[in-house]
């Protein structure tokens, strides 16, 4: 018995290379998967795996969904490298490549496509199971307003910062005056601007890994006991992997691509490193709680990082 369900529209951008018969077959598997009915997603993979650009957006949907579900970070069954796993192995090396700031077509044009049609596959079944009342909720906390763990964690991030270039003015011109000069010695170009807010990322990726390796959710984040984070920022590798494998926020997007890019190759990512570490080891020494086993948390600044409202 043949049955029709919505074709779910896809927006495409100037850049996107999608073809019009994988945009809609791909329209074809999420109207399907929205109706529960996978038999139907399942006979339109065919189409969508011939079109590399295709797969590529199933999957980033697919990932944003689950980010969505998870307040803002991905599960470890879906990022894990790991030969066998949970979800298929094509799945999760696309999934790791666009959170790590690949461009999805691309990296899906270089696989087979049988490769493409089981990470498809495995996108399909993933969203399947995420239909339905959770993601409904999850979606409208985020909708009305709700913060997820990384951007709560990029919004202390921001606040530490901030504070620090108020209170430490010469030596975050001098900070700013360095990235300038490093980004020049390595032609990179349209960088200039990125130093703060580079800074501001690294600072939120890391916060995020801790509260994540700690139990943290946002509304207990001000317990996070944030120099916990000092002997992470020693290890440029840890550093580096952990921006790389830092799910950005959609309001993000341009910022974490140029960090994560930079992160990859670029000797000027330490600049940032550096900066981060010391914008928490300031905030460290200037807190008045200091004594025997004393950890500073984000709570302990709160006076520090909330923005003054007085008035003039």
């Amino acid at each position: 018995m043949h049955h029709r369900h919505e074709q779910i529209p896809i927006a495409l951008g100037p850049s996107d290379r999608m073809s019009v018969h994988g945009q809609q077959q791909l329209g074809v598997v999420l109207g399907a998967v929205g109706a529960g009915c996978t038999g139907c997603a399942e006979s339109a993979l065919d189409a969508v795996a011939a079109d590399p650009a295709a797969v590529g957006r199933l999957v980033e949907i697919t990932r944003r969904t689950a980010a969505l579900l998870h307040d803002g970070g991905l599960p470890d069954h879906m990022t894990s490298r790991a030969t066998v796993g949970e979800l298929s192995g094509e799945f999760r090396f696309l999934v790791c490549a666009i959170t790590e700031a690949a461009d999805p077509a691309a990296t899906a044009a270089q696989m087979a496509v049988a490769q493409r049609r089981t990470a498809a596959r495995t996108a399909a079944l993933v969203l399947a199971e995420y239909n339905g009342d959770a993601y409904a909720n999850a979606r409208d906390s985020v909708l009305s307003g709700g913060q997820t763990l990384s951007e709560a964690c990029l919004a202390h991030a921001e606040q530490m910062t901030t504070w620090w270039q108020r209170k430490n003015s010469r030596q975050a011109a001098a900070a700013r005056a360095g990235w300038q000069q490093a980004c020049e010695a390595e032609g990179l170009q349209g960088h200039e601007l990125l130093g703060e807010r580079g800074t501001v990322f690294v600072l939120g990726a890391v916060l995020h890994r801790l509260a994540r390796e700690a139990g943290t959710t946002t509304d207990t984040i001000h317990t996070l006991p944030y120099t916990r984070i000092l002997p992470l920022l020693r290890d440029p590798r840890t550093v580096v992997r952990t921006v790389r494998e830092f799910v950005t926020p959609p309001a993000l997007e341009i910022t974490g691509m140029s960090v994560k890019r930079l992160a990859c190759d670029s000797p000027t990512f330490a600049v940032l490193g550096l900066w981060t570490e010391i914008i928490c080891r300031a905030h460290a020494e200037d807190c008045t709680r200091h004594g025997p086993g004393h950890e500073c948390t984000l709570a302990d600044r709160a006076a520090l990082l909330t923005p003054r409202t007085d008035a003039a």
